[in-house]
């Protein structure tokens, strides 16, 4: 429950940060920040990732590499001080990747900064400390949106948001130190194999990871080189609220149930764990789909309450597109892929992403023949998106993934159907409150009450059983 909080918090903050940049700096200086910030995510992934991946995978409270932690710490290190040197030299031969230099530095020490936060983030998911994971994404949180916001409203300026996200980070990390164990093990193998085993396990994912950041600094960067850093931030910002909804929703779901798959491979085996796989595709489904239902009929109400004024023009069209692509892809990168990650048949994932981001650039060149608009970008992006996870959904079904029921599937569908018929007179009413008010009473209503109606997996026993130990509990607290 501890990290389910935590993560809310985050999606809350990290979403109330970008609208309240976006407000203060306005869609110029805010495509420069969003493009900045889509750099520093590609710099982190290429650099880092697999230190982030391999700890995700292989480590648990049962099984962990004698001096492997320190193995990776080191390697963080010596990676670090190389990209720091590296990005330095770029500069000062006259590189500022389309953003300026300064901006630049800043983007890859956010990098850094945000690269050591994910990963001891990931230690403490992996060893289930679920008090330090939950108490580093609140500090960081909080010290990003108050510290964050100050500085834009003082300075109004991309590069000192991007220095204060950085140390954010590390004084989050500060803070929330775990207690020492046990040294390790003096005698312990060569640090070689398993290193050499994380690089072959991550870098499959490393580069689909890098090929979906690709994706998006490609979308940017050709809308502010052909029609102005305006529309770059224009294009940017409801980007950026589909890919944060979605993708925390994702995280929060899979802090629990990529967890479980590992830890069932390690308990009962790989069967059990291919079982799992398919038992929690239809859970992962059941909580994204409502959300994607909810976020695009509210659109409307939210974007006359959230979205600054500059950025309403837009914002409704482009979300419109970009969601479905988002959706999908957040979909099958945590229902489908861990099928591939169980068992460490990775290579599949750089096909399906390097094949739409091929495609992706081809027709951008097209669109560029003539005159063209954000909203056709971010077509591109989001239909780019689709293939991607079509074509890992056909590897995954390769590999040995068994769907679900088509029973659940079509109660989760028809519950959002009936979602969407309740929610969508909210869209007409004038008061954007009293339609969010609206939304927030009947949307849990008419999608729970579904559930139930349908038994979506033994929901009536579900709510039964717990009915019966609150009515338990109730008449043991009067007696």
């Amino acid at each position: 429950m501890v990290i389910f909080i935590a993560l809310a918090i985050n999606m809350v903050a990290s979403v109330a940060l970008g609208l309240t940049l976006a407000f203060l700096f306005g869609p110029e200086e805010y495509g420069r920040y969003s493009i900045a910030v889509t750099i520093a995510a590609l710099v982190g992934v290429i650099a880092f990732d697999w230190l982030r991946v391999s700890v995700a995978r292989f480590v648990s409270p049962t099984t962990i590499f004698s001096g492997m932690l320190r193995d990776l710490r080191l390697s963080y290190g010596l990676v670090a001080l190389l990209l720091i040197l590296c990005s330095w030299a770029y500069v000062v031969m006259g590189g500022n990747a389309g953003v300026g230099g300064p901006l630049f530095l800043c983007a890859v020490a956010f990098a850094i900064a945000n690269a050591w936060f994910d990963f001891n983030l990931t230690r403490a998911r992996a060893m289930f400390e679920n008090a330090i994971y939950g108490r580093l994404l609140l500090h960081k949180n909080i010290l990003a949106l108050g510290l964050g916001v100050t500085i834009a409203l003082v300075f109004q300026n991309a590069s000192d948001v991007l220095i204060t996200s950085a140390l954010c980070c590390l004084v989050a990390i500060a803070i929330n130190r775990p207690k020492r164990t046990s040294p390790e093990p003096a005698h312990r193998p060569s640090r070689f194999p398993p290193a050499m085993m994380f690089m072959r396990y991550g870098m499959p994912l490393i580069m689909a990871n890098i090929a979906f950041q690709a994706m998006a600094l490609k979308s940017r960067s050709a809308a502010a080189f052909a029609l102005g850093l305006d529309q770059a931030g224009l294009l940017s910002l409801p980007t950026d609220m589909s890919f944060r909804l979605f993708m925390v929703i994702g995280a929060a779901l899979d802090v629990y149930f990529f967890q479980l798959v590992v830890r069932r491979e390690h308990e009962e085996g790989a069967d059990a764990a291919r079982r799992q796989v398919t038992q929690n595709i239809v859970p992962i489904f059941a909580v994204l789909a409502p959300a994607f239902s909810a976020y695009l009929t509210l659109m409307p109400g939210l974007t006359r309450i959230f979205i600054p004024v500059e950025f309403r023009s837009s914002f409704g069209a482009i979300s419109n597109i970009m969601a479905p692509g988002v959706f999908v892809v957040v979909m099958v990168s945590y229902g489908f892929n861990p099928i591939l990650q169980l068992a460490k048949k990775t290579g599949p994932l750089i096909i399906a992403s390097g094949f739409a981001l091929c495609l992706q650039v081809c027709a951008l060149l097209i669109l560029d023949q003539r005159p063209h608009t954000i909203q056709e970008i971010a077509m591109v992006h989001s239909c780019a998106l689709a293939i991607s996870a079509a074509i890992t959904c056909f590897f995954a079904l390769r590999a040995g993934l068994s769907l679900p029921s088509f029973r659940d599937i079509a109660a989760v569908l028809a519950a959002n159907v009936l979602l969407a018929t309740a929610l969508w007179p909210s869209r007409y009413l004038e008061n954007p409150y009293l339609a969010l008010l609206y939304a927030s009473l009947a949307g849990p209503l008419v999608y729970g009450g579904a559930m139930f109606a349908f038994d979506l997996r033994d929901a009536r026993q579900f709510f039964r059983r717990h009915s019966i130990a609150i009515r338990t509990a109730l008449f043991t607290a009067e007696a």
